[in-house]
Protein backbone atom coordinates (compact mmCIF):
# COMPACT_ATOMS: atom_id res chain seq x y z
CA UNK A 1 0.00 0.00 0.00
CA UNK A 2 2.94 2.06 -0.71
CA UNK A 3 5.42 4.23 -3.34
CA UNK A 4 8.18 1.60 -4.05
CA UNK A 5 11.48 0.95 -5.81
CA UNK A 6 12.48 -2.32 -7.46
CA UNK A 7 16.29 -2.80 -7.96
CA UNK A 8 17.75 -3.90 -10.93
CA UNK A 9 19.62 -7.46 -10.41
CA UNK A 10 23.24 -7.05 -10.28
CA UNK A 11 25.08 -6.11 -13.73
CA UNK A 12 27.34 -9.89 -12.77
CA UNK A 13 23.70 -11.90 -12.89
CA UNK A 14 22.13 -9.80 -15.72
CA UNK A 15 25.08 -10.51 -17.65
CA UNK A 16 25.25 -14.04 -16.41
CA UNK A 17 21.43 -14.76 -17.65
CA UNK A 18 22.10 -13.49 -21.44
CA UNK A 19 23.23 -16.81 -23.28
CA UNK A 20 26.61 -15.57 -25.56
CA UNK A 21 26.54 -12.17 -23.84
CA UNK A 22 28.51 -9.62 -25.69
CA UNK A 23 28.69 -6.36 -25.09
CA UNK A 24 26.14 -4.70 -26.90
CA UNK A 25 24.19 -7.37 -26.08
CA UNK A 26 20.28 -6.26 -25.02
CA UNK A 27 17.21 -6.98 -24.23
CA UNK A 28 13.50 -5.56 -23.27
CA UNK A 29 11.44 -5.65 -20.88
CA UNK A 30 7.80 -4.08 -19.22
CA UNK A 31 7.09 -3.74 -15.85
CA UNK A 32 3.33 -3.14 -15.19
CA UNK A 33 1.57 -1.39 -11.89
CA UNK A 34 -1.39 -2.64 -11.28
CA UNK A 35 -1.69 -0.70 -7.85
CA UNK A 36 -5.51 -0.67 -6.85
CA UNK A 37 -4.04 3.29 -5.26
CA UNK A 38 -2.60 5.79 -6.88
CA UNK A 39 1.03 4.43 -5.77
CA UNK A 40 4.23 4.66 -8.22
CA UNK A 41 7.08 2.06 -8.78
CA UNK A 42 10.27 3.48 -9.31
CA UNK A 43 13.31 1.24 -11.19
CA UNK A 44 16.53 2.10 -9.42
CA UNK A 45 20.44 0.76 -10.66
CA UNK A 46 22.50 -1.90 -8.57
CA UNK A 47 26.22 -1.69 -8.52
CA UNK A 48 27.77 -1.06 -11.86
CA UNK A 49 23.77 -0.58 -13.55
CA UNK A 50 22.63 2.71 -14.62
CA UNK A 51 19.23 3.99 -15.81
CA UNK A 52 18.23 6.72 -18.00
CA UNK A 53 15.39 8.46 -18.39
CA UNK A 54 12.58 8.45 -16.21
CA UNK A 55 12.24 5.29 -14.40
CA UNK A 56 8.75 6.24 -12.46
CA UNK A 57 5.99 3.69 -13.27
CA UNK A 58 2.23 5.52 -12.18
CA UNK A 59 -0.35 3.76 -11.30
CA UNK A 60 -2.53 2.09 -14.25
CA UNK A 61 0.80 2.52 -16.44
CA UNK A 62 3.35 -0.10 -18.16
CA UNK A 63 6.95 1.41 -19.02
CA UNK A 64 9.01 -0.31 -21.60
CA UNK A 65 12.59 -0.51 -20.95
CA UNK A 66 16.02 -1.74 -23.09
CA UNK A 67 18.58 -2.71 -21.29
CA UNK A 68 22.13 -2.98 -22.89
CA UNK A 69 25.29 -4.61 -21.46
CA UNK A 70 28.24 -2.08 -21.78
CA UNK A 71 30.55 -4.35 -19.67
CA UNK A 72 31.50 -8.01 -19.35
CA UNK A 73 34.35 -8.22 -17.62
CA UNK A 74 34.66 -10.05 -14.32
CA UNK A 75 34.02 -7.85 -11.61
CA UNK A 76 33.67 -5.03 -13.32
CA UNK A 77 29.99 -6.30 -15.55
CA UNK A 78 27.73 -3.26 -16.50
CA UNK A 79 24.32 -2.32 -17.81
CA UNK A 80 22.23 0.60 -18.65
CA UNK A 81 18.69 0.71 -19.08
CA UNK A 82 16.85 3.46 -20.94
CA UNK A 83 12.98 4.01 -20.58
CA UNK A 84 11.74 3.48 -23.84
CA UNK A 85 8.16 4.97 -22.91
CA UNK A 86 4.75 4.77 -20.70
CA UNK A 87 1.16 2.89 -21.64
CA UNK A 88 -1.73 3.49 -19.80
CA UNK A 89 -3.68 0.21 -19.69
Amino acid sequence: GAHRSDVLPAPADIVAGVPGCVVGSSFEFTIRNTSDQAETITLTANGLSSVSGTMTIAQLYSKRFLGVVTNIGAGTEAVTVYSLGTVLH
